[in-house]
C-alpha cells in the first residue's frame, strides 16, 4: 500500500486528486479519463446506427447436458424498434438496445470499477483494468 500511494503522489498533483477516486496505478490500464471515453463511444454508436433503430443481440443459452458451454451471442442491426427490448423463448433470448440504452450500458460498465485502498472503497475515474469483465454473467 506504501508503493500505491508513493506512486500516486509522485504521478498526479495533490490538488488534482478527488479523495473518493482512484487513478492508475500500475500502469496495467488504460490512461483514458472515462468521461472522454463514454462521449466517444456514444458518438461513434450514435453514427454508426445512423439508419437503424439499434441493435438486436439474440442469446442461445447451452443445452443442459453441455453445463459447462458458454452461451453464444449473435448481434445485427435492426431499421425497426421491436414491439418489446427483451423476450425469450426456451434456451433462446432477444435483447434491443437503442443508441442510448447502449449508452447507459456501457457508461455504467466503465464508470463502476472500484479497488479497495486498505478500509477505503473509490472509484476508479481514469483507466480502465485490462480484462474487465463486459458481461460477468456470460
Amino acid at each position: 500500500m506504501t508503493t500505491v500511494h508513493r506512486f500516486n503522489a509522485a504521478a498526479i498533483p495533490a490538488a488534482a486528486v478527488d479523495p473518493m477516486a482512484a487513478y492508475d496505478f500500475t500502469r496495467l490500464y488504460t490512461n483514458i479519463p472515462l468521461d472522454d471515453l463514454c462521449r466517444s463511444i456514444d458518438k461513434m454508436t450514435r453514427t454508426c446506427l445512423e439508419g437503424f433503430a439499434g441493435i438486436e443481440v439474440l442469446t442461445t443459452l447451452p443445452a443442459r447436458q453441455h453445463p459447462d458451454a458458454r452461451p453464444v451471442h449473435t448481434a445485427r442491426l435492426v431499421p425497426d424498434t421491436p414491439s418489446c427490448t427483451y423476450s425469450t423463448r426456451g434456451r433462446h433470448g432477444c435483447r434491443f438496445f437503442d443508441a442510448a440504452a447502449f449508452d447507459v450500458i456501457f457508461s455504467s460498465l466503465v464508470s463502476s470499477t472500484f479497488i479497495r485502498f486498505g478500509p477505503c472503497l473509490v472509484r476508479q475515474i481514469c483507466g480502465i483494468p485490462m480484462g474487465i469483465s463486459a458481461a460477468p454473467l456470460c
